[in-house]
């Protein structure tokens, strides 16, 4: 995802989403393919990843990134400048 190649990050967490029996490694997937898909402009996807996220539980991190992501779309950081 940092490095810019969505589709094959997507791909790798969505294998990682449906394979695991790791909620907490189900959980995160779910989070960052929320966050990918806002980058992607498709909020109504991103939500349903976002509640799968906080379905899966998982330490409290995680549960207030799944939060968040549902009050609003996920806006990476912006790259600083020299």
């Amino acid at each position: 995802v940092a490095s810019g190649q969505l589709t094959d990050a997507q791909g790798f967490f969505e294998r990682a989403a449906s394979a695991s029996s790791d909620n907490k490694i189900r959980g995160w997937s779910h989070l960052y393919l929320g966050r990918i898909l806002d980058m992607q402009e498709h909020r109504q996807q991103a939500v349903e990843h976002y509640r799968a996220a906080l379905n899966a539980g998982g330490p409290s991190e995680l549960t207030a990134a799944a939060e968040k992501g549902l009050q609003q779309a996920y806006q990476p950081a912006a790259k600083a400048s020299h």
